[in-house]
């Protein structure tokens, strides 16, 4: 089976942003986890609802509803 030509060009696109922002993205992944876990490959709920509040793409009172959701 083919990857079609539109999702080669789009992980290419990931591939490319993620490299040219690869310090930023590892430094947040290694500050936010340390609150509960040593594992960098897992960021505790708390820690990923902080990291979008610092980051200014979620703000608290939001989180909290979106977290009372079923």
């Amino acid at each position: 089976m083919q990857v079609p030509v539109e999702d080669k060009v789009a992980l290419r696109e990931i591939h490319d942003t993620v490299r040219q922002y690869y310090e930023l993205i590892n430094s947040a992944f290694t500050f936010y986890p340390t609150g509960t876990s040593a594992d960098v490959f897992h960021m505790g709920l708390n820690n990923f609802t902080g990291m979008l509040e610092d980051c200014k793409v979620i703000t608290a009172k939001l989180a909290c509803q979106l977290s009372l959701q079923p």
